[in-house]
């Protein structure tokens, strides 16, 4: 079996939205799971040519200002933050400081999950980071999802 040539794989995803909209080398996501997408992890993936993305359930800022420069200084390359929405809003403050100290520190890519992504939007478009990809469960999931009032038509839907 040949291995393609490295420059044949940048030609390959050249053009390509995920690539051009997080600045990784390849349309690659790694998820964000809850305890493990730490560091080393999010370091690594990042340093391959996808994007890492730092988990932030915990919600505890010392853990997440110490992941984030762990990773800025195990790698140049981009990676992303999930923003675990609900998780997030059930302290305001805490929340509003984990934020501005992201954007304060060059984040540049967001997802978010368990919540309306509309929360942060206006705030990431402000601070130019791209505007984030938001995760969602399932049907069930996005049905429940704070402010989007689900899918219309869709079993549980408000009517």
């Amino acid at each position: 079996m040949t291995v393609p040539a490295e420059d044949s794989f940048d030609a390959l995803f050249r053009g390509n939205r995920v690539v051009a909209h997080t600045g990784a080398r390849y349309p690659v996501l790694q998820a964000p799971m809850t305890w493990i997408a730490r560091a080393p992890l999010v370091s690594a993936v990042s340093a391959a040519g996808a994007l890492g993305m730092l988990e932030t359930t915990s919600c505890d800022f010392d853990a997440i200002t110490r992941e984030f420069r762990a990773i800025r200084e195990r790698t140049a390359n981009p990676f992303g933050v999930s923003l675990p929405v609900r998780f997030l809003k059930r302290d305001p403050v805490n929340e509003s400081r984990i934020l501005d100290w992201l954007l304060g520190n060059g984040l540049q890519f967001v997802t978010t999950a368990a919540g309306d992504p509309s929360r942060y939007v206006a705030t990431l478009k402000k601070a130019d980071v791209t505007e984030p990809f938001s995760s969602c469960f399932g049907l069930v999931s996005l049905q429940n999802e704070d402010g989007l009032g689900g899918l219309p038509g869709a079993p549980g839907a408000a009517a």
